[in-house]
């Protein structure tokens, strides 16, 4: 996430050509994951991590919002296989 930068991060946009360069032009992690799963069926996602594992720390303590009106823990529970 965006409070955890990482090397690993830097040597990606320094050395892989891509339009982005910053976090500031993608969404939090976070947000994605809560998009993404209140978009989904029933457990029908599977997600695979690689490194350190603080966005998904972050979705899993998420509180509901106006992407979901459910918690974290309960938007994985109910999406993910």
């Amino acid at each position: 996430g965006r409070i955890y930068p990482h090397r690993y991060v830097k040597n990606l946009v320094e050395n892989f050509p891509s339009p982005i360069k910053n976090y500031s032009q993608v969404p939090e992690a976070v947000t994605t994951y809560r998009t993404v799963l209140s978009q989904a069926d029933d457990l029908s996602v599977t997600i695979v991590s690689i490194g350190d594992l603080t966005n998904l720390e972050v979705l899993l303590k998420s509180k509901a919002d106006d992407i979901s009106p459910l918690s974290g823990v309960e938007l994985v529970s109910k999406t993910i296989k």
